[in-house]
């Protein structure tokens, strides 16, 4: 077959279009490949970017969640235990009320009244105890118990717990010569604060027999105005004849700030003057408590001896049973009014140094309610001993 060169060059050309368009086709399916190597690379970057920033705010949310979970544990622990500490707080502060209060009313609660007194009549029995009231008490820490009689009686035996006075030097003093006088305030405050007494203790008094120094203890704690202040009736010899405990211990109290807040009761007490002054009064009248013998003035007892002029003479050991013990009240109003001594007067007392004489004003004042019972201090000590007062024999 016969090829001419228009022939030939014809086909050549068709076949250099043939192997252009291969060429294109093949760079294209190459170019494709690439772009999706380029794209799958691609894409697995940004989904592990994708996936590492979910993660990281995924942590970051947790540890955030985790802290503020914590913290608001931590928040809410300690606002309970701040509850906590302020409940506990407060009822610690509570009790501690409760407790002070407690304690308060405690110590605002009078000492009780002796008992037992009932069926002898008495006007007001504040002031008396008995021996029972005294075993009752004596743990009490309110109640100081005082023994009067001398220091060899003390030490041979005496109620437990009692601290022993010296009532001479203590509820006694000499002023201006004469001597058995009551004390200055401050001087009986200072003897009491030295044993630990204070304003608020119950002071109870007893002796050898009949009350007769603890009724002088009794009237000058009255004259400054202790609030409380008893005497035993019947005294040591009643206590230990009952078969009470009874022993020799030595109590060693602390002292305490003691000092009377008011000042002394005037209604209590007399001077020489007053008794001078009342003699031919009505409404008044002096209760000699001295021994018949010494108010005939037998017994002479001072520079002179005898009795005021218009007195009467009731010996202040009329007024006791047997045993010490005080009369019932039916007893004694007898023995009183039979010699003049009767209410709706002031009634002046007195003896020998104003012992006795005080032992008839609680007679008086106390067991029998007369309303003006006043003890001449200075007593035949002073009268006997003046040239300037007036006397009977």
């Amino acid at each position: 077959m016969r090829i001419t060169k228009r022939g030939w060059l014809g086909r050549s050309i068709g076949l250099l279009l043939v192997l252009v368009l291969a060429s294109s086709a093949l760079i294209a399916a190459c170019g494709d490949d690439d772009d999706d190597d380029t794209t799958a690379t691609q894409q697995p970057a940004a989904t592990q970017a994708a996936a590492t920033t979910t993660d990281d705010s995924d942590d970051d949310t947790a540890a955030t969640t985790e802290e503020d979970d914590a913290d608001d544990t931590a928040a809410a622990t300690e606002d309970d235990d701040a509850d906590e500490t302020a409940a506990a707080t407060e009822e610690d502060d509570a009790d501690d009320t409760v407790a002070a209060t407690d304690e308060d009313e405690a110590d605002d609660t009078p000492v009780a009244q002796a008992t037992g007194f009932e069926d002898r009549g008495y006007a007001d029995t504040s002031r008396l105890v008995s021996t029972q009231w005294i075993e009752d008490n004596l743990d009490n820490d309110r109640v100081i118990l005082f023994d009067l009689r001398n220091e060899e009686q003390y030490g041979e035996g005496h109620i437990p717990g009692a601290i022993r006075l010296q009532a001479g030097a203590v509820f006694q003093k000499e002023i201006d010569g004469v001597s058995g006088l009551i004390p200055p305030g401050d001087e009986v405050a200072a003897s009491l604060a030295a044993v630990g007494a204070t304003p608020d203790h119950t002071l109870v008094f007893y002796d050898a027999r009949g009350s007769i120094w603890a009724s002088r203890a009794v009237w000058v704690l009255a004259v400054y105005g202790h609030n409380d202040v008893r005497l035993l009736d019947g005294d040591f010899p009643l206590w230990a004849a009952e078969g009470r405990d009874v022993n020799t211990d030595v109590p060693s109290p602390t002292g305490a700030d003691y000092a009377f807040s008011a000042a002394p009761n005037e209604d209590l007490i007399a001077g020489w003057q007053e008794i001078v002054d009342q003699i031919e009064d009505p409404s008044s009248l002096v209760c000699d408590a001295r021994s018949a013998e010494e108010y005939a003035g037998r017994d002479v007892r001072a520079d002179r001896g005898g009795h005021i002029p218009e007195s009467v003479n009731v010996d202040w050991v009329r007024a006791l049973n047997e045993d010490g013990t005080f009369l019932p009240a039916d007893q004694l109003r007898e023995i009183y009014e039979g010699e003049g001594v009767v209410g709706g007067k002031t009634i002046y007392t007195l003896c020998q140094t104003a012992v006795r004489a005080t032992h008839t004003w609680f007679v008086l004042s106390e067991l029998l309610g007369y309303d003006s019972v006043k003890v001449y201090d200075g007593s035949w000590t002073e009268w006997g001993n003046r040239t300037d007062t007036p006397i009977e024999s």
